[in-house]
């Protein structure tokens, strides 16, 4: 993870996780697991905040086109889907040339 960037709508960045007490860990461990384990994600996990960005400074500020977007995910839905990619790619379900 890379450190210095804006937190997500969790309010959580990168920064809190490595300077957190290691008991968060566990904790964190514990959540990802139910959540493995039931098949269930909370909706909060799945909001986000999507930014636009300009495509091209020079071109026109007001075409919709000249935009893409950006989307802050939360942190832990990012964590379990990177967590679950790795589960699938070690059974062999998914392949490891597969984009995560």
């Amino acid at each position: 993870m890379k450190t210095g960037k804006d937190a997500g709508s969790d309010c959580i960045e990168t920064e809190h996780l490595l300077n957190a007490h290691s008991i968060l860990v566990s904790l964190l461990n514990v959540l990802f697991s139910a959540t493995l384990k039931y098949g269930y994600v909370p909706q909060v996990f799945c909001w986000g905040i999507v930014i636009p960005l300009i495509k091209d400074k020079q071109g026109n500020a007001a075409d919709i086109t000249n935009y893409r977007h950006h989307h802050h995910v939360r942190l832990l839905r990012v964590v379990i889907r990177n967590r679950t990619y790795k589960t699938l790619k070690s059974v062999g379900i998914v392949k490891a040339s597969s984009n995560n």
